[in-house]
């Protein structure tokens, strides 16, 4: 559990596992947690927190959830009771995020009660990472960011792995959509697992949909607890011909008996981020590895405190001539998108201005870096060559000049995109 107490000019934390003080560069707030003979929990925060921005970190794993979730609430309440002005939760890995629908008959929705009893504690805003199921947004009244981690997967993957000879798993049928977006980032194919559970945390059958012969089978998953289905999903990939098999998973949980079952299995590496504590776990186990996603969640309190965007705002007919990429590693999860530009004469971009006239061709842009007037070795076209005529043509039939912004996006560090004024282009330059 972390608390953050964040004034104007200033940022000061408690923490612990992940190293937020060392990305925000926080001086510690002193917080003393006691538990009395019956074991109730009370806080006692030692400076004034009146009309300052509070960030409480909870770190919830595998152990005893419930009683981490309540000192979370009564935290919260705490520092409402004590006059905050904006009280901000930051669950790296959210409770009860699997009982998010009701599976069976009399089955209670929990992650629904969770959203509830952070409401009514005092909470204003919820940052998670990785969602079980991105509809627990909509159970809260307040904002919930839910961020995500696969830039940080897919670094460790070109990094550390075989990538030309990897294939993407999903391990069920509900992680297809997560598994198909990793393996497009990554210019890869990917196989389905399909499975049969017959109780909880206990799978019975497995089937396989798609071809692993000789190929590094990368398990991609959004946690990971007694890790039994890892474990199977391992054997039936090595019998259908894999070469190797690596799981990754954002949370590792490692409950029960998930440690034996990793080193019995035929897995050869089980990755995890540090969105959950395991460094007693890791002593136990050399085939764990961690993806350290503290910055990601560092940037986003940086950002949400200093009133930033993702993507910052532009006036039609503008141009946004730079845009700050230097934060620690917001730039590499932005996931870029091709858009396509609306050339009709009702279109925002098209409208005339303040006095009456159309928007001004905009000057002084460095064109776009193309493979005939560029020095770099690698460009790569992505929608269409350059054609003035056909900018011209366009212009002709909607009878106004074309004035386009000219935008620079970080997508990977060392990328950016780059988009023409003169519409001419879209190309990938590498920086």
């Amino acid at each position: 559990m972390a608390y953050v107490s964040t004034r104007a000019a200033e940022t000061r934390g408690w923490s612990g596992k992940i190293n937020w003080c060392g990305y925000l560069g926080l001086a510690l707030t002193p917080v003393d947690i006691k538990r009395d003979s019956n074991k109730e929990v009370s806080f006692s925060i030692g400076e004034s927190i009146r009309d300052e921005d509070i960030y409480i970190i909870m770190q919830i794993g595998s152990g005893i959830v419930n009683d981490k979730v309540l000192e979370l609430l009564i935290m919260i309440n705490a520092c409402k009771t004590a006059s905050a002005r904006r009280i901000t939760a930051v669950l790296p890995n959210f409770p009860y995020a699997r009982q998010d629908r009701k599976d069976k008959s009399r089955a209670p929705i929990t992650a629904k009660l969770m959203a509830d009893m952070l409401t009514s504690s005092g909470c204003d805003h919820v940052i998670t990472m990785d969602l079980h199921a991105s509809q627990i947004q909509g159970f809260f009244d307040v904002p919930v960011d839910n961020l995500y981690a696969e830039p940080s997967v897919v670094r460790y993957i070109r990094e550390k792995l075989d990538v030309k000879n990897a294939i993407i798993i999903s391990p069920d049928a509900g992680g297809a959509k997560r598994a198909a977006g990793l393996a497009d980032r990554l210019d890869l194919n990917f196989a389905l697992i399909h499975k049969e559970r017959a109780r909880a945390n206990e799978v019975s059958r497995m089937v396989l949909v798609g071809d692993v012969t000789g190929k590094t089978c990368i398990i991609v998953d959004d946690m990971a607890d007694t890790c039994g289905t890892l474990a199977k999903a391992a054997e039936v990939l090595l019998e259908n011909g894999a070469k190797e098999v690596i799981a990754i998973v954002t949370h590792g949980i490692l409950s029960g008996k998930a440690i034996e079952n990793i080193n019995k299995s035929k897995l050869e590496r089980v990755v995890c981020t540090n969105t959950v504590p395991f460094e007693e776990k890791s002593k136990l186990c050399p085939k764990l590895d961690t993806i350290d996603v503290s910055g990601v969640l560092a940037e986003a309190i940086r950002r949400l405190h200093n009133g930033e965007t993702r993507f910052p705002e532009r006036r039609p007919g503008t141009a946004s001539s730079k845009i700050n990429t230097s934060s620690i590693l917001m730039s590499s999860w932005i996931r870029p998108s091709l858009r396509s530009f609306s050339f009709r004469s009702d279109s925002p971009s098209h409208q005339m201005n303040g006095n009456g006239l159309p928007l001004p061709t905009i000057t002084g842009l460095s064109p776009v870096i193309t493979s005939s007037n560029s020095s770099k070795p690698s460009c790569k076209w992505l929608v269409f060559k350059s054609n003035l005529s056909l900018c011209e043509e366009v212009q002709t039939m909607i009878g106004i000049p074309l004035a386009l912004s000219f935008l620079i996006r970080s997508r990977t560090p060392g990328r950016n995109w780059t988009v023409g004024h003169n519409c001419s282009c879209l190309a990938e330059v590498i920086a």
